[in-house]
């Protein structure tokens, strides 16, 4: 994520200034440390998968199947690196449906394979937890696929017509998106630390509680999904206004998405604290898990 936000910048910066030799340089240079980064995590996953887990204060049943999961779906951590700078290479143009579209294909591709591989189907056996994972490492890469095809025709085009002509490794470039990219994924890793510590106080209160947690978290999204569209538009906007070096509309439009997105936040946000029993209720129908889904929600 760290990268991708890195390439969004420098890609909407060399859109702006119309600097087509450079933004190739730059598309390759984060596929290229999305590709070494993933392998490098993907990595450290395989060996520490259940540490993490067991860190994370997780009973021994949780630990079995949750270690399968996390090995399936993160071991391969090269495919979702590679989709979160893919996305933020074409956002950077000022494309945002393209990434929409491919995302809304892809979880409806991704229903119907959870439904397979988890309960099985025809010739393929239920494979339980497993299966979700599986199905998600498939989609994910389907989604890489298709959005580097994009960006092969419609960014890298000199490239197809040369017959896919890579672009070298170009570590001075490299160093300047790690720079930018660096702070980001100090921010990201200070959340996911803080968020490991306060999983395993939730866990030890039991399977039930971190159960309501995840759930209300995961309508809990819907407010801040808004803040993080804003923020992809602001960055694509207000670097492409930098690179044509018009810095009064880039600060307005700056502050714009700043007002627009706190108004839409604060009428979800609101909407989220009204309804909260309701939208618990679609996910569980035990009592004192939608009464911890409802007291999360609401505070």
């Amino acid at each position: 994520m760290a990268i991708g936000i890195a390439a969004n910048i420098y890609i909407a910066r060399f859109t702006g200034s119309n600097n087509e030799r450079l933004l190739k340089i730059t598309t390759w240079q984060s596929i290229y440390l999305a590709l070494i980064s993933g392998v490098i995590l993907g990595f450290v996953t395989l060996l520490f998968a259940e540490p993490i887990l067991r860190l994370m204060g997780a009973n021994e049943k949780v630990i079995q199947a949750g270690t399968i999961y996390f090995q399936i779906i993160a071991v391969p951590s090269v495919v979702l690196a590679l989709s979160f700078v893919l996305a933020s290479i074409i956002r950077g143009t000022g494309d945002t449906k393209t990434p929409m579209k491919v995302s809304i294909w892809i979880n409806i591709i991704h229903i119907f394979l959870d439904y397979i591989f988890i309960f099985g189907f025809w010739i393929i056996p239920g494979l339980g937890i497993a299966g979700a994972a599986i199905a998600t490492v498939i989609v994910r890469f389907i989604g890489i696929v298709w959005l580097f095809r994009f960006i092969l025709k419609n960014i890298l085009t000199e490239s197809v017509k040369k017959k896919l002509s890579f672009g070298s490794f170009d570590w001075s470039f490299m160093k300047k998106l790690l720079s930018v990219g660096t702070p980001a994924a100090g921010e990201r890793l200070v959340m996911r630390v803080g968020q490991v510590l306060y999983f395993g106080l939730i866990v030890s209160l039991g399977t039930a509680t971190f159960a309501a947690h995840q759930i209300a978290g995961s309508i809990e999204i819907f407010s801040y999904m808004i803040g993080y569209g804003f923020a992809t538009a602001a960055t694509t906007i207000v670097g492409q206004l930098m690179g044509a070096e018009e810095y009064k509309q880039a600060k307005k439009y700056a502050h714009d998405c700043v007002w627009i997105a706190v108004g839409f936040m604060s009428i979800v946000g609101i909407g989220l604290y009204f309804s909260s029993e309701f939208l618990a209720t679609l996910f569980t129908e035990d009592f004192s898990v939608i009464n911890q889904i409802v007291i999360a929600l609401k505070n």
